[in-house]
């Protein structure tokens, strides 16, 4: 019942003409990225030029593109419909709320992993055409299918805040909020804010090229892990609390 659910819930986000133009911006920087990388843009008397055009796009989107993507997709799918009240069409059905839960979750990362497979196609498309460095290109895709765990804690978070916060505007401004103060702490608090989960967007670097220590590696998949399950847990929780 929980992928039928999660299926209908992505039906209903590509149902948004903005997720399709979201979706097309996306592409449309993946191309300009793709551009630089493969043929540079002169500055003066300085040519830019990216060298690895897959990587370089799968950093800014795990930075910037895809947290405010999640974000937008949890306010709309999470506090939007408690505001109309239309998510009693749901809750309704002959499915848990749990399952309900799950499947709006689901279908946001779903979403996430559709503009990571568009992002890498594009990306590795140019990279190819340019010739350059196209033997990483197994790598970037085993990294761009790594980037899913950082983004599902993503997901748990921005579902906590939005299951908890009731206006649809103020929840956004908190995810974002709580995005910024969580990346500019774990900057500034350097070892101590590794326990954050913003700490690990670029995570796939610990399993590309020589790797990092097998404990590196479980301890950052152990905190991920955990904090999809608290918050996961928490959001649900509120959810399951929640009145129509």
């Amino acid at each position: 019942m929980t992928l039928i659910a999660m299926r209908a819930e992505l039906l209903k986000i590509f149902w948004r003409k903005k997720y399709w133009a979201l979706l097309a911006v996306n592409a449309a920087l993946c191309a300009l990225i793709g551009f630089l990388g493969a043929a540079g843009a002169e500055i003066g008397s300085v040519t830019l030029r990216l060298p690895n055009t897959a990587f370089s796009a799968l950093s800014f989107f795990c930075a910037i593109l895809l947290p405010l993507a999640i974000f937008m997709l949890s306010t709309d799918l999470y506090t939007q419909e408690f505001e109309s009240k239309s998510v009693k069409c749901l809750l309704t059905r002959p499915i848990s709320r749990l399952s309900a839960y799950l499947a709006k979750s689901l279908a946001i990362l779903a979403y996430v992993a559709i503009s990571l497979g568009a992002a890498f196609l594009i990306s590795a498309a140019f990279q190819i055409y340019s010739g350059r460095d196209t033997a990483s290109l197994l790598n970037a895709l085993l990294s761009y299918a790594l980037s899913l765990v950082p983004m599902a804690a993503f997901v748990a978070t921005a579902a906590f805040i939005a299951v908890l916060i009731p206006g649809s505007t103020l929840a956004m401004f908190l995810s974002v909020a709580a995005y910024v103060a969580c990346a500019v702490s774990g900057v500034a608090w350097g070892e101590a804010g590794a326990v954050l989960y913003t700490s690990y967007i670029g995570w796939y670097k610990l399993w590309i090229g020589q790797g990092a220590p097998l404990r590196q590696v479980a301890t950052a998949l152990s905190l991920l892990l955990s904090h999809i399950t608290l918050f996961g847990a928490f959001g649900y929780l509120l959810f399951d609390r929640k009145d129509v």
